[in-house]
């Protein structure tokens, strides 16, 4: 009985094994087996985009494609320390282009460097305000939708630090 029942056992597991397919450029097997090349635009309807929004030889800050960020759901306010659910692994922070982030951001600057804090900024419409702050602050800031975030961290108001699993302010 003992012998059936491990038979039994070993007849029912199993090991499955399937190769893992690694998707890069390394000059081996062309991408168009993965992907319908059909889909992505070529050089010709690129140059073409280009020349029509009149864009060569410029140069495109890529933080302008994400303007504006109007976020109804956060706004400036009071942000009172509580611990968070969503597990972050690097320290990020959040502020927008109302005068209190700016003074919160300028404030607290040189922790946030210190901490390697990411920097997230919504509510702007101008990348030069952008890099006004990033050069006063030497901190670096991405336009960001955090559209349903504010469910996950319990706060609708910014400027915020998640650090360590808390939100401060």
């Amino acid at each position: 009985m003992k012998t059936v029942f491990t038979l039994g056992l070993l007849g029912m597991g199993g090991i499955a094994h399937a190769d893992l397919i690694v998707v890069q450029d390394l000059g081996g097997t062309p991408l168009s087996q993965y992907v319908d090349m059909s889909l992505l635009p070529n050089q010709q309807t690129l140059e073409a985009a280009a020349q029509s929004l009149n864009l060569q030889n410029e140069e495109i800050d890529m933080n302008s494609l994400l303007l504006p960020q109007p976020q109804k759901e956060f706004s400036p306010g009071v942000v009172t320390k509580h611990k968070v659910e969503i597990k972050i692994p690097m320290p990020i922070f959040l502020i927008g282009g109302d005068a209190q982030s700016i003074k919160w951001l300028s404030a607290n600057a040189a922790y946030l460097k210190s901490i390697d804090a990411f920097g997230y900024i919504v509510n702007v419409t101008s990348v030069n305000f952008i890099k006004s702050m990033e050069k006063q602050t030497g901190l670096e800031l991405a336009p960001a939708n955090f559209a349903g975030l504010s469910t996950f961290i319990g706060t609708a108001h910014y400027p915020f630090l998640i650090e360590n699993g808390w939100i401060t302010q």
